[in-house]
């Protein structure tokens, strides 16, 4: 009995590594993230009264916060398509097409931070994917 189930384990093996060995190797398959990967955190609306308002970026372009009546929260660069955006911790800020995120500190009265984004005008200019058009930039 005990020859017969070691017999079939080798069976299946062997069977299974030979199905592997057909199969195209050359082939790797990533899972896409989804929105769902994104963990949003509540955020107050008088902590975002923190970060909204209009602010100049390192690049010359400026950045803008806002939160409609709804509730969701905006963001734009320059004259550029707005994105709405949650919060996944404090000060950190991704848009939910994943063109966006920023990394601000409110500090004494100051906002400071750094972002990247999709540079839509760029991207535009040049014909370049979104991944070739994101820009790093700093708050002043």
């Amino acid at each position: 009995m005990k020859r017969t189930s070691v017999l079939i384990g080798l069976c299946f093996i062997v069977g299974s590594h030979a199905a592997w060995a057909q199969s195209d190797a050359g082939q790797v398959i990533i899972p896409a993230l989804k929105n769902a990967d994104i963990k949003p955190v509540r955020i107050e609306l008088l902590d975002f009264d923190l970060y909204r308002g209009t602010y100049d970026l390192s690049n010359g372009k400026s950045l803008e916060l806002w939160r409609k009546r709804s509730g969701r929260m905006y963001a734009r660069v320059g004259h550029q398509t707005p994105h709405e955006v949650i919060a996944t911790s404090e000060g950190t800020f991704v848009a939910l097409d994943r063109s966006m995120h920023m990394q601000l500190e409110y500090d004494r009265g100051y906002l400071n931070g750094t972002m990247s984004y999709v540079d839509e005008d760029r991207q535009k200019a040049a014909g370049l994917s979104a991944e070739s058009a994101v820009v790093q930039v700093a708050l002043r």
